[in-house]
């Protein structure tokens, strides 16, 4: 890989000892290379959690395998754990969508876990199992706001106007 001003060169040179962009080469900004390798890691972890290509809207859903759901226990953990990491201008921002799209398929085992082990909701295939405050916390950054500790029993929604103390009503 080689650097060009603000573009870097992906396929080698051009066969003269010279760096000038030829066909098959693939040259890219280098300011969206951040973008790009986001967009990768996104696709991929959702994929590791899913079993299904990102984006495939004709895919079968795949029941969850103890590998998958380990992959997103440490996932919620991470992103739980890390307030601001995929939100508004945080490091991960561009896998958002991707964690939007994980939350959706892990639904059941994440209202598993606030419904304080009832197990009235069943999981499809392995269970993940995730901490209830983390798993709060990263349902937040989901959402595109991270979460304000609220009071024990407060039951309003995390990241809302209300449990960030900024209750409008009168």
């Amino acid at each position: 890989m080689e650097r060009q001003s603000s573009r870097t060169r992906l396929n080698g040179l051009d066969g003269n000892g010279g760096t000038s962009a030829g066909p098959g080469d693939l040259v890219v900004n280098r300011d969206d290379l951040g973008a790009i390798g986001q967009s990768a890691m996104g696709n991929a972890l959702e994929a590791a959690v899913t079993g299904r290509v990102p984006g495939d809207e004709d895919a079968k859903p795949v029941e969850h395998t103890k590998s998958m759901a380990s992959v997103m226990e440490k996932v919620v953990e991470k992103v739980g754990t890390s307030a601001g990491l995929a939100v508004d201008d945080g490091p991960l921002v561009g896998i958002a969508p991707n964690l939007g799209n994980m939350a959706a398929e892990y639904m059941p085992d994440l209202q598993a876990t606030a419904e304080n082990g009832a197990d009235r909701i069943k999981p499809f295939g392995e269970k993940a199992e995730f901490d209830k405050q983390t798993m709060a916390q990263f349902l937040g950054a989901v959402g595109g706001a991270v979460p304000q500790p609220v009071a024990a029993g407060d039951c309003r929604p995390w990241g809302s106007a209300a449990a960030a103390g900024r209750d409008r009503r009168p």
